[in-house]
């Protein structure tokens, strides 16, 4: 799982002949994505495993990526209001 929430430094789009790096933000919307998925996926692990432990096991991981999740979400907000540059279009 290392570097799953980790995309490429640099999009190669030309303007003028620069390449931009993305963006923290950028990054983080990415990194979110992924994140999300992941809860949806052990959401629906936890309500169609026959086992009880696993049941347990998997709610109980879909609340650790939640949090996670929402702890994400908050630092986004921050970097996008202190730093302006990242704002989304």
């Amino acid at each position: 799982m290392a570097g799953f929430c980790q995309p490429p430094f640099y999009i190669k789009t030309l303007m003028n002949g620069v390449i931009f790096p993305m963006t923290i933000a950028s990054d983080i919307s990415q990194c979110l994505a992924a994140i999300r998925s992941i809860e949806a996926q052990l959401s629906s692990f936890a309500l169609t495993s026959m086992d009880e432990e696993a049941k347990r096991l998997f709610h109980e991981s879909m609340l650790d990526i939640s949090t996670i999740k929402n702890d994400l979400e908050s630092r986004k907000k921050v970097i996008e209001f202190e730093e302006p540059q990242y704002k989304p279009n």
